[in-house]
This record gives structure tokens, C-alpha cells and sequence, in this order.
């Protein structure tokens, strides 16, 4: 079976997080602690996909005498 995709992941991640506002859910709940799961697996797909940057190195300017 495939890995959800990001948005899919974020979906569930914030139908999760109104679900526990709108019921005033406590930390340590099953929804609360998915929340968790997710919030770790989406920052680890995102580090994952990141393109590295391709800034260049500037380069110091010669001494003029």
C-alpha cells in the first residue's frame, strides 16, 4: 500500500485537531496523541521532499592597492 501524500496527512491531521477542540479534548487522548504521529510524519515528508537550496557562494573581493 502507498504512503499518503502530505495533504492527505494534513487532512486527517485537521479534521483530528477540530474533532478534539470542538469536544475539549485533554492532551493524552487517542486523537490527541494521532495528532502527535502525524504532526511527526509530516515533518518528516516534508524533510524528505525539501529541495536543498542552490545559493551561491559569494565570493570575497580582491584586495585593490
Amino acid at each position: 500500500m502507498a504512503e499518503p501524500s502530505i495533504k492527505e496527512l494534513q487532512g486527517e491531521r485537521n479534521r483530528l485537531w477540530a474533532e478534539a477542540r470542538l469536544k475539549g479534548l485533554p492532551a493524552g487522548t487517542p486523537q490527541r496523541d494521532r495528532i502527535a504521529e502525524l504532526d511527526a510524519k509530516i515533518r518528516e515528508r516534508k524533510a524528505a521532499t525539501a529541495i536543498p537550496s542552490k545559493r551561491r557562494k559569494v565570493q570575497p573581493a580582491p584586495d585593490s592597492e
